[in-house]
């Protein structure tokens, strides 16, 4: 009897042994890319010449702002919302895919670059270059991405025979990132200084490998109310980076100051413009909800104080309603 029991005892802390370890694998599996070594160097910036955001409007320049549309994500759009919030009824359109973007930013000086790089041509092929841990994200989510050929910004910018000097991501999830691994090496990435993070590493996968990148810190950056932080990027005041974070650790929005109209790229601040409009709350999943919804309310403040500059959300192709 006592035999008996030792060896039943022993045959439960070997299959103990081996179900924690298979566990801890396909955890280690799954997460393996937040280990991975993304190191990223200062983004050199200039000093402020404008104090306000009216001295900047006064001078806009001859930069110019495109759409491109990469692909789409089908699912429920109340995943990135809170639904208790009671402003959520304004959204009527659920289930309306959401649409992937990326911006191309030409200056007359600067030359060209891209905002966000919106999905990877490899998503045309219906594999797409998400890992593990984001494709189990977007099966238990029952979302899924489609992009038709030639939809990528590289093919898109091929057409111009454009090749971006750097590309400027609003934040680092892989909606955002996945076409960045699509260009060459000498094309360089800037994001904000504090989006490497381990969780974010581990959902972006290999985006960024091979690219130079460089990050914005906001930390001794000027005030521009209704913002807290804002950077001059290029010193003319043609194109600035503007602290919205709180949806990721340090997630930037970008305001486009051209002559053919001011236009303030939102990122996920704000996925839609309804979201925006009625400043529904985010879900309780992203980074920090308190910080995205101050930032969210600066941006709403925005709309109202500059009705003339137009919002480009993360998420939604629609004419700007006010």
């Amino acid at each position: 009897m006592w035999i008996f029991i030792r060896k039943q005892k022993i045959f439960f802390i070997r299959w103990l042994i081996l179900t924690v370890s298979f566990f801890a694998l396909v955890v280690l599996i799954l997460l393996k890319d937040g280990f991975q070594n993304l190191t990223s160097e200062p983004y050199q910036q200039t000093t402020h010449l404008f104090h306000n955001w009216n001295q900047v409007f006064k001078n806009p320049t001859d930069v110019v702002v495109t759409t491109l549309v990469t692909g789409t994500a089908e699912g429920d759009r109340f995943v990135v919302l809170d639904k208790t919030d009671p402003n959520i009824k304004n959204i009527k359109n659920r289930y309306e895919p959401s649409v992937i973007m990326s911006y191309w930013l030409r200056h007359p000086v600067k030359g060209d670059f891209l905002i966000d790089a919106g999905l990877s041509k490899t998503f045309s092929t219906g594999t797409g270059n998400y890992n593990y841990l984001l494709n189990l994200i977007f099966y238990l989510l029952d979302a899924k991405s489609k992009q038709s050929a030639h939809m990528d910004s590289v093919s898109q910018l091929a057409v111009s025979n454009v090749t971006p000097k750097a590309i400027f991501l609003t934040h680092l999830h892989a909606d955002h990132t996945s076409g960045v691994a699509d260009f060459e090496t000498s094309t360089d990435v800037v994001f904000g200084k504090n989006e490497l993070t381990f969780i974010q590493k581990a959902m972006m996968g290999k985006h960024l490998s091979g690219k130079k990148l460089f990050s914005i810190d906001f930390d001794n950056s000027a005030s521009m109310p209704p913002f807290d932080k804002a950077v001059d990027l290029f010193g003319d005041g043609s194109f600035w980076a503007i602290s919205t974070a709180g949806h990721s650790p340090d997630h930037i929005s970008y305001l486009v100051n051209a002559k053919s109209g001011a236009k303030l790229i939102i990122g996920d601040a704000a996925a839609y413009y309804t979201q925006l409009k009625h400043k529904i709350r985010p879900t309780s999943g992203v980074y920090n909800v308190e910080l995205a919804i101050e930032h969210l309310s600066q941006l709403n403040t925005f709309l109202n104080r500059y009705p003339n500059v137009k919002m480009l959300v993360g998420h939604e192709l629609v004419i700007q309603k006010r």
